[in-house]
């Protein structure tokens, strides 16, 4: 479960900086911060769509539902870049419908990853603030080693290297 989460997360800065690249190439990137305010709108009504929901379904279920539409919904922004190249309307439409499954994702991701452990680690995680992997270039001063371990990370958490945040 904390893998796909992971992945989700690359996959939403992923996005957010392919879409600041998809607004410059067309001399445009002022709009680029109105294409993830759409982005974000939706996931916002989304959430409160999905908060006033009595789900039936475990957190697990509706996260691999959520992950499956977050998916398809990837779709139309794929098909306005590629098939639609500059139309920028189209891609504000697919960015609105991309954002919508992003709230269902998190908050029934985090759920399930929540009770996957116990109250202890719960609580220990939110008191930590130390970083996720401890001793590596995130401890240390240098900016572009803060970059470059950031970046890895999704690469490490793919290798399947065990971390914990009470390991030390």
């Amino acid at each position: 479960l904390f893998i796909p989460l992971a992945l989700c997360g690359s996959f939403f800065s992923s996005a957010g900086l392919v879409v600041v690249g998809y607004v410059d190439e067309y001399g445009v990137r002022e709009w680029s911060g109105i294409f993830i305010a759409i982005w974000s709108l939706s996931s916002g009504l989304s959430a409160l769509v999905t908060g006033t929901i009595h789900w039936r379904k475990s957190e697990s279920t509706r996260f691999l539902v959520s992950l499956s539409v977050l998916f398809i919904l990837t779709i139309p922004m794929v098909v306005a870049a590629l098939i639609f190249p500059g139309n920028l309307v189209l891609m504000g439409i697919a960015l609105f419908l991309n954002g919508a499954a992003i709230a269902p994702l998190l908050a029934s991701g985090f759920a399930a990853a929540e009770r996957s452990v116990g109250p202890g680690q719960v609580e220990m995680a939110a008191r930590r603030r130390r970083p996720l992997f401890p001793g590596d270039a995130s401890d240390r001063h240098d900016a572009m080693a803060r970059r470059a371990a950031a970046t890895g990370r999704p690469v490490v958490a793919l290798s399947g290297r065990e971390t914990h945040l009470d390991a030390q």
